[in-house]
């Protein structure tokens, strides 16, 4: 879409409100379910086991990460955790830590726009 203006945090948010509510959820539980997205520990644990260089628990985090992101409908985010987990399941961890480096900005802007709800 070459030269549409970025979404704003809030529109970001409501798109992937709007995303779960076409998927079937109810309002209320859309909402309830972004709500709780902050509290996962997935990124934390697949921050701290890149640190420590301890793939397999990383994949773990990477991929439950991914997973949380896609029912969510956090697609940036889900583009971002995606091939950083099959980086990681293919024990790639140079790039799997580039794309963990890449991947933080978009989650720092997920949890943002998230707080506009």
């Amino acid at each position: 879409m070459s030269g549409a203006l970025p979404l704003s945090p809030r529109e970001r948010a409501e798109s992937w409100l709007a995303a779960l509510e076409n998927g079937g959820c109810g309002r209320q539980t859309a909402l309830r379910l972004l709500a709780m997205f902050p509290a996962d520990e997935s990124y934390l644990l697949l921050e701290q086991a890149l640190a420590a260089g301890d793939t397999d628990a990383a994949f773990q985090a990477a991929h439950t990460l991914k997973g949380v992101c896609g029912n969510l409908c956090l697609e940036e985010l889900y583009r971002a955790a995606a091939p950083l987990s099959d980086a990681l399941k293919r024990g790639d961890t140079d790039t799997a830590t580039r794309l963990f480096e890449e991947m933080r900005p978009v989650y720092r802007e997920t949890l943002a726009a998230l707080e506009t709800l």
